[in-house]
């Protein structure tokens, strides 16, 4: 048995620098994306995620409460039949899919 081969392993974790240096090194290397990995050593997947980091989590109802004082509406639209509908001199308008009482309507307008 051969124990003069001595095996080292690469850090688990490289820093963002790190990262950045090796995809920079590669853009400049003109060769492909899994051919650098090869070369270096780097598992392919990992550096794709380098490249296009996951995209940011859909924030939470609680998130969007946190941070703005909105929440997120869904309007159930009943068979689909616009009850009624007001159209203010802005532009918008305001769809109501059931009763309402006037003074609710009213009010919204304000």
């Amino acid at each position: 048995m051969d124990t003069s081969t001595i095996t080292t392993y690469r850090p688990l974790t490289r820093t963002r620098q790190e990262k950045q240096k090796l995809i920079d090194q590669w853009q400049e290397s003109g060769t492909t994306k899994k051919a650098y990995c090869n070369e270096h050593q780097i598992n392919y997947a990992t550096f794709i995620s380098w490249i296009h980091p996951k995209k940011k989590r859909r924030k939470s109802v609680k998130d969007m409460e946190a941070t703005s004082g909105f929440i997120p509406v869904h309007i159930d639209k009943g068979n689909g039949a616009i009850f009624a509908e007001a159209k203010p001199g802005s532009g918008k308008s305001i769809s109501v899919y059931k009763y309402v009482p006037a003074d609710y309507l009213r009010n919204l307008l304000k």
